[in-house]
C-alpha cells in the first residue's frame, strides 16, 4: 500500500489501511518506509504478529477505571472486515465505568483501549460471558492497548426472571455483603484484573458473605443460576 500526502515538521498523519488479503502464516510482518527527509536513520519500521488462539464468546464485558483525566479515555471494538461496530468514551475523572456489548459474528475482533494524553489511565479489565479475560491492565498503557480475539460462540438473550429479583447490599460494603432472592445459586467474585477472589455454591435465599479479607476498591460479582446469570459491581470502603 502507498501513501501520497506532504507533511510539515512535526506534523503527523493517521493513515486507515484498505482490507488487504492474504494467508495468515505462524508468523506476520508488517513493514513502513518514508522517503528522504531530515533525518533518515529512523525512515524504516517493522512490526511482526501472529494468529490469535484467544477465543472469547460473543458477550463482552468490561469495568474501564478512569483517572484524573478520563475525557482523555476512549475505546473500540473492529469486526472482521476492521469496521469499528462498538466504542465509547470520553468519560468523567476518577469514574468505574461497566459495559456490556454483544457482539453479532463469529470470527476475528479487535479490542483496542486508548489514551490521548499518552500515559494510560486507570485499570481496565475485558472478559467474555465465560469470564475468560480478554485485555486487562493496571492502567499503564501508555497511548493504547491493543488484542485479538476470536469470537467462537454467540450468546442469545435469556430470560431472567429467576435473577430479576435479586438485592445486593450494602454498596459500598465494608465486611459483609447481603444477597437476596438468589436461592441454590452459585456466587463468583473477581477483582478488576479479572481474577476470582471468592466463590460459593448452592447460597441461600438470604446469603450474607464476609467480604472483610477483600481490599478497598471495586469488584464485579456474577451470581449464576441454570443458565442465567446476573451481573453486578459493588465497592469495599473502609
Amino acid at each position: 500500500y502507498t501513501w501520497t500526502g506532504s507533511l510539515e515538521s512535526y506534523e503527523e498523519e493517521t493513515v486507515q489501511l484498505p482490507g488487504i488479503p492474504y494467508t495468515i502464516e505462524s508468523t506476520n510482518t508488517v513493514e513502513v518506509s518514508i522517503s528522504n527527509d531530515d533525518d533518515n536513520s529512523n525512515n524504516d519500521a517493522a512490526n511482526t504478529f501472529g494468529e490469535t488462539d484467544l477465543t472469547a464468546s460473543s458477550q463482552v464485558n468490561m469495568i474501564i477505571n478512569t483517572d484524573d483525566h478520563g475525557d482523555e479515555t476512549t475505546w473500540s471494538i473492529k469486526d472482521p472486515s476492521g469496521v469499528v461496530i462498538e466504542s465509547g468514551g470520553p468519560y468523567d475523572d476518577n469514574q468505574s465505568i461497566p459495559i456490556q456489548v454483544n457482539l453479532p459474528t463469529e470470527d476475528c475482533h479487535e479490542f483496542r483501549i486508548m489514551d490521548a494524553g499518552g500515559n494510560g489511565s486507570g485499570s481496565i479489565v475485558v472478559y467474555d460471558s465465560n469470564n475468560e479475560v480478554i485485555f486487562n491492565s493496571p492502567g499503564n498503557y501508555g497511548s493504547g492497548g491493543a488484542t485479538s480475539f476470536v469470537v467462537n460462540e454467540i450468546v442469545l438473550g435469556t430470560n431472567d426472571n429467576l435473577l430479576s429479583n435479586v438485592v445486593i447490599y450494602p454498596n459500598p460494603a465494608n465486611s459483609v455483603l447481603n444477597i437476596e432472592n438468589a436461592e441454590n445459586s452459585t456466587i463468583q467474585i473477581f477483582d478488576l484484573l479479572g481474577r476470582v477472589v471468592m466463590t460459593k455454591n448452592d447460597i441461600s435465599l438470604n446469603q450474607q458473605l464476609n467480604v472483610s479479607n477483600l481490599t478497598t476498591g471495586t469488584y464485579l460479582i456474577k451470581i449464576t443460576n441454570n443458565n442465567q446469570i446476573k451481573t453486578d459491581k459493588f465497592i469495599i470502603n473502609r
